[in-house]
């Protein structure tokens, strides 16, 4: 975003220098906060202005331009709206400045939807982002698009709650053939121990519904 600067100039008939402090409004157009004798004053006077026009612009614009809003004009407006804390703020700007903006600046906020989200999200996936990082991209969307509704640029939130993946496991799971099942069961040494693997296994059920049975019922008497 472009910061207040100052223009200095030096009169020809006195030989003075004045310094004009000058600040962009909400076209990027650059305006002028007033002439002051010193430079400080000068700047002080421009960021004061460009403040104002920051805070206002909520208020100031039409319709049509809330819909031409992108992402990459609306994020000054998300960092100095948004409340969360400084080192919050600090992992969004993070996650925005490298995995957001690179993808999304020019889309609108007002028409951004779930398609755009996912598409965005599989491009991550396909450069090698982790899962985590994915998920640090749609609370990021999230926050700024729950924002646009409080401020009126769209009514809903495509972003809450899509499926970004989930983490591959680490280790591979280790299964076992019948063979091998049929040769551990005959190591175990009592008959309830070999009948409540095959009931596990016959079955289907949970290890730890299985375990909730009562002792007596695994029994390898018939009952009559």
């Amino acid at each position: 975003m472009r910061q207040p600067y100052v223009v200095r100039k030096v009169s020809k008939r006195t030989g003075a220098t004045r310094y004009t402090g000058m600040y962009y409004d909400r076209t990027e157009a650059p305006r002028s906060a007033g002439t002051y004798d010193n430079e400080l004053e000068a700047l002080t006077a421009a960021r004061r202005e460009q403040n104002r026009r920051e805070s206002g612009v909520l208020g100031e614009m039409t319709p049509t331009q809330r819909r031409a809003m992108t992402f990459e004009k609306f994020w000054p407006i998300f960092q100095r709206h948004h409340r969360v804390e400084p080192n919050t703020m600090q992992t969004y700007f993070g996650t925005w400045i490298n995995h957001v903006h690179p993808y999304l600046k020019a889309d609108r906020v007002a028409t951004f939807d779930s398609a755009r989200a996912i598409q965005n999200f599989t491009w991550l996936a396909d450069a090698g982002q982790t899962v985590n990082t994915r998920r640090a991209c749609r609370t990021v969307l999230s926050a700024m698009l729950g924002l646009s509704i409080r401020l009126g640029y769209r009514s809903d939130n495509p972003v809450r709650g899509l499926n970004v993946g989930k983490q591959a496991a680490h280790k591979n799971i280790k299964v076992i053939n019948e063979t091998v099942f049929w040769e551990l069961c005959d190591k175990l040494p009592l008959p309830t121990q070999r009948l409540f693997a095959e009931y596990i296994i016959s079955t289907g059920v949970r290890f730890c519904e299985a375990i909730s049975f009562q002792e007596e019922i695994w029994t390898t008497t018939p009952a009559c």
